[in-house]
């Protein structure tokens, strides 16, 4: 059943290419129409093991009622046309939020180097911005993704919803390969956006 899911998040994922193409905006805001997770892309990828648990993590947490997104964003090209914003996951957070309110509205969390940021469209987060303040985030692309992994777990337990999944994760490798495929068709579209704009504008000239 998962790998079914997955597979339908890439197809919505290839049906967003066109929206993708046309605006030059930040990766983790069309991928996350697709999928329930935005993991880091241009500055190095996390390990098959760490991306598996984060993708359990978050699974658990949704299957046991407690709704949540997560972007994790590992460098300044991950954010695409927004990427002054790295640093900052307290402002992009609700930047990112907004941009998929349209379908969705639950809790998003943005993980970055520097730190953690909660939107959640009409709720007050500052509880869960303080128990985020205390998940210390570990160095390099793994440490980020783990951590984020760890943070999604410390959220939902607090709010009455347990996670029992250990780091050593039970995804098979084919799940991971349609996340990062889904990811990567998007991606794909926002790095090429500008060129197709350019090409576009000389044939009209």
């Amino acid at each position: 059943m998962r790998l079914v899911r997955l597979a339908a998040a890439v197809a919505a994922a290839t049906v967003l290419l066109p929206a993708a193409a046309r605006a030059d905006a930040d990766p983790a805001s069309d991928v996350l129409l697709a999928q329930d997770i935005f993991l880091p892309f241009f500055g190095g990828k996390a390990s098959d093991s760490t991306a598996d648990y984060l993708h359990d993590v978050v699974t658990a947490a949704n299957d046991s009622g407690f709704q949540i997104k997560v972007a994790a964003i590992g460098s300044r090209g991950d954010l695409g046309g927004v990427f002054t914003l790295f640093g900052k996951p307290k402002r992009y957070a609700p930047f990112l939020g907004r941009e998929i309110t349209f379908q969705y509205t639950g809790r998003l969390l943005v993980s970055m180097p520097a730190g953690f940021g909660l939107f959640w469209q009409g709720h007050d987060t500052q509880r869960e911005e303080r128990l985020l303040a205390s998940v210390p985030i570990k160095p390099g692309t793994d440490g980020l993704v783990e951590s984020t992994a760890n943070a999604v777990k410390k959220l939902a337990a607090t709010d009455g919803h347990p996670i029992n999944v250990r780091r050593s994760g039970s995804s098979s490798s084919s799940a991971r390969i349609l996340i990062a495929v889904a990811g990567g068709l998007v991606l794909a579209a926002v790095v090429a956006a500008p060129l197709l704009l350019r090409r576009r504008r000389r044939a009209a000239a």
